[in-house]
């Protein structure tokens, strides 16, 4: 079997946006982030000579992304998007190790490989109608925002983006611990799989609700996450009405959030506006999570690893080399603060645990993973899978070591949820958008 293929014309206007994106980042790199957050350790020192190489390896990962019309396609150029090509930048920009852009790379190409050669096979389960599933998981995410207010979590409801940070420790401290693993769950998997259960149907009152309780969700945990999902959901579902369209469409999407986030800069620097949505998107949402895949790299190639110490699945019998957790110990060397928790994705979180080893380790699960999504693209048609799982794949790739999104984030779940739904009713290929 081929790896690499001849591009058509589309695949070609896909090769000339990730070339877009990665020349625009850098422009916003170099000229707002570094200027602005020099502070929060962005590396500054531009090599021009590492250009080249960064296109040539952009241009190997898009060769190896196939099967336009599987789930596995949309996710990955998610991943190449969004993970790999802001790595890219910063090691151009920052001139990093060359170690790092090839870590990064072969990470996100096993990824690609794995899913090529591997099938899962579907598993055989008593299923339930998405309109049945429609009705559960509505209300139990009514249920879950209703059980915040019994516990007394309207007591920090705060709608104020800027003050998230100073009370959202007092918000999780008012309520049960239970709520802090319950969050997550509902956040990423259940209000999200019931937002895309409602669009399927057409119940656009059910869509109103879940948006409600995602907003809700923020106010009363301070977690800016939740309020962005819902929007994430409906571009996905509608951006996935053409595979041959969705992934162009999600580069022109980043690129026009660049662009936004560019003007707000600009502006900021000329005294008229507080660069929120620029800090928030181009900062916060694109370069953050390889930032901190950097700082996992650059720490753990030169101190011992952690070998899943802090993972359920050692059950306490692996000691920690240090006495802070790895998201903790990156918070305290790198901003020096330890109560920070610095999470990162797979490349980070796997070399923190294992080094190399740990990486692709990591890259081959998250590969059979795609596999197993690809079964039931098939089978339940490939748009619904994407806009089931967009939210759950991103964190997964950015911001979650694999094992607590499996055991903590809800990623079995949600498996479990897809494993026993029946397609039937509409077809998402022709809901309107």
């Amino acid at each position: 079997m081929r790896i690499f293929k001849v591009s058509s014309l589309a695949g070609a206007r896909i090769y000339v946006l990730y070339a877009l994106l990665f020349f625009f980042l850098l422009f916003v790199f170099q000229n707002f982030i570094v200027v602005l957050f020099a502070s929060q350790g962005y590396p500054d020192n531009l090599a021009v000579g590492n250009i080249p190489v960064s296109l040539l390896l952009i241009v190997l990962c898009v060769s190896c992304i196939r099967r336009p019309e599987m789930p596995s396609y949309f996710f990955l150029h998610l991943g190449l998007s969004l993970l790999i090509t802001p790595s890219l930048v910063l090691y151009c920009g920052g001139s990093l190790p060359i170690s790092f852009a090839l870590t990064s790379v072969s990470a996100f190409l096993i990824i690609a490989i794995t899913t090529i050669f591997f099938d899962i096979r579907r598993i055989k389960l008593k299923r339930v109608t998405s309109k049945q599933l429609l009705i559960l998981l509505t209300g139990l995410s009514l249920a879950f925002i209703g059980s915040i207010f019994v516990f007394g979590g309207a007591r920090f409801i705060n709608f104020d983006f800027s003050r998230v940070y100073g009370i959202r420790s007092d918000a999780a401290e008012n309520l049960p611990g239970i709520f802090g693993y319950l969050s997550p769950l509902f956040g990423k998997v259940i209000i999200p799989f019931a937002t895309v259960l409602s669009i399927l149907w057409r119940r656009w009152s059910m869509v109103a609700i879940l948006v409600g309780c995602s907003v809700l969700l923020f106010a009363l945990t301070a977690h800016k996450a939740p309020l962005f999902y819902p929007f994430i959901v409906l571009f996905v579902f509608w951006v996935a009405q053409s595979s041959s369209k969705a992934v162009e469409l999600l580069l022109i999407a980043i690129l026009g959030i660049l662009a936004i986030s560019s003007i707000d800069f600009w502006l900021y620097t000329n005294g008229k506006e507080s660069m929120m949505f620029g800090s928030l998107f181009a900062r916060r949402v694109i370069l953050v999570p390889s930032l901190l895949n950097w700082f996992y790299f650059d720490w753990f190639s030169m101190h011992e690893k952690y070998y899943w110490a802090g993972s359920k699945l050692t059950l306490g019998l692996i000691a920690p080399p240090e006495s802070l957790s790895a998201v903790n110990l990156i918070g305290l060397e790198y901003f020096n603060n330890e109560e920070m928790s610095a999470n990162t994705g797979w490349i980070g979180s796997g070399y923190a645990n294992a080094g190399l080893f740990g990486v692709y380790l990591y890259s081959v699960l998250i590969g059979l993973f795609f596999s197993f999504l690809n079964v039931y693209g098939r089978k339940l048609g490939a748009r619904l899978v994407i806009a089931l799982f967009t939210l759950p794949v991103l964190v997964m790739l950015r911001s979650t070591d694999l094992t607590t999104m499996l055991l903590t984030h809800g990623l079995l779940i949600a498996m479990g949820i897809l494993m026993i739904l029946r397609p039937e009713g509409p077809s998402p290929e022709k809901v309107a958008s």
